[in-house]
């Protein structure tokens, strides 16, 4: 999930494939709360449509605060995007899956360049993108957007797998061979700030700033060497450049399943890190840290990276499904303001409940300043069912503001967001148990 989004689209059911050939769902929702520290109320109300792998969220979020509607959520052409929740064919693990919402954690490949980014870290600037992937075994790709309004952020990654028609030869070695993956990525901001000092804001709130190119591209290498049913075994590498920049990232990943319902994933990873390169430059606080990273654009940040240097990579996920998920990692760099940790945690009870919290934090020279990073962001919701047709609702994100006045003018600072509300539901399906009307399940 996008750390700050958790607050603003929480009034949206979940939309997942109909058991059903076709589904619409019609919803309204009333909440209240503070966004960024201001007072708040507002409603959504809008509908999902499933018909098979094809899904559609259409809304209205009208929020208002003292002076009326709040602006800030509709000064921006990229704020339009809001109203389409989301318009999506296929699933993840389908060969062709389009999605045209809010990018809230897209990684390619081994993640070397691309790693949990989000397209939206502040809902004042809300940005809808697209991401089309396709599989087809042989050979695939991933293609994505930041913005289909104002597309700044663009990139993608294909794929082959060389040995793939050896799997029909049914020898185990054949099987390991047909999962060998080479990849290859090219991502590219066309209007990353530039200048050395953010600059005043504009009438968005966001600093003026000279604004370049900034191209990345790499080659990676996947290899399942060994799979059964309880354990994976994965080892990657690979070579990136950023700009003029490069590095080099090697690592193995272990997936244990000692039960149909018991995942256990760790993944360890040692990087090389060249003059002036970033391990995983577009991550979950790109767009914020391409304007503001510790006082300057993320741009300039790099030049203070004269040296090589060595990093690294450590997470661990466990799974209890469907009922528990925990995650945890850190990237070490040895310049603490590029180091970062991340958790997250998923609790449901299916059909009625669902509870979600992250945190993100960047920037922190020893375990003692985790209290105090150069940035923290995190959120928690929780979407409860509490009848066939009404559901309740709640969020806290601690997000990022654009500040607009001070010393401090044009810089992101750590801001709070509370809402909570009530949902209703009904649903209306069609297939071989007829139409029927019931609330959503909750998120």
């Amino acid at each position: 999930m996008v750390v700050v989004l958790a607050a603003f689209a929480i009034a949206v059911p979940a939309t997942t494939r109909a058991a059903t050939p076709w589904s619409i769902e019609l919803f309204a929702s009333g909440l209240g709360g503070l966004i960024h520290r201001d007072e708040t109320w507002g409603f959504d109300a809008g509908f999902l449509a499933t018909a098979s792998a094809f899904r559609a969220a259409l809304l209205a979020p009208m929020r208002f605060d003292r002076h009326g509607l709040r602006h800030r959520d509709w000064d921006e052409r990229t704020d339009y995007g809001r109203i389409l929740g989301e318009l999506a064919w296929g699933e993840r693990a389908d060969p062709v899956h389009v999605r045209l919402a809010s990018i809230s954690s897209l990684s390619l490949g081994v993640g070397n360049l691309v790693s949990r980014y989000a397209s939206t870290v502040d809902p004042d600037h809300w940005r809808t993108g697209l991401v089309l992937a396709m599989d087809f075994k042989p050979a695939g790709g991933v293609l994505f957007m930041d913005s289909i309004l104002d597309p700044q952020v663009a990139g993608g990654r294909v794929h082959v797998r060389p040995f793939f028609w050896a799997a029909d030869r049914g020898a185990p070695a054949g099987s390991a061979f047909a999962r060998l993956e080479i990849g290859l990525s090219l991502v590219a901001d066309a209007a990353a700030p530039t200048d050395p000092i953010p600059g005043a804001p504009d009438r968005h709130g966001l600093p003026i700033s000279k604004t370049g190119s900034v191209m990345a591209g790499g080659v990676d290498l996947r290899w399942p060497v060994y799979r059964s049913r309880v354990v994976e075994v994965v080892p990657y590498g690979a070579w990136s450049r950023l700009g003029s920049s490069d590095g080099a990232h090697a690592g193995i990943a272990l997936d244990f399943a000692p039960h149909k319902d018991v995942r256990i994933a760790l993944q360890g990873e040692w990087r090389w890190l060249g003059p002036r390169y970033v391990a995983s430059w577009f991550d979950s606080l790109y767009m914020a840290d391409r304007l503001d990273f510790n006082g300057a654009p993320k741009v300039r940040a790099r030049d203070a990276l004269t040296n090589s240097r060595m990093g690294g990579m450590a997470g661990v996920v466990l799974e209890f499904r469907p009922y528990a998920s925990l995650g945890a990692s850190i990237d070490w760099d040895r310049r603490p303001e590029f180091r970062s940790i991340r958790s997250d945690l998923t609790v449901i009870v299916p059909e009625w409940a669902r509870l979600t919290g992250t945190v993100t934090a960047r920037g922190f020279s020893t375990s003692a300043d985790l209290a105090r990073p150069a940035r923290r962001v995190g959120a928690v919701s929780v979407d409860v069912k509490v009848w066939r047709t009404i559901a309740v609702f709640g969020a806290y994100a601690r997000d990022l503001e654009v500040e607009a006045t001070g010393a401090a003018s044009s810089r992101y600072r750590a801001s709070d967001t509370v809402l909570a509300g009530v949902r209703l539901g009904l649903v209306f399906s069609g297939g071989q148990g007829g139409r029927t009307g019931h609330a959503s399940s909750a998120r």
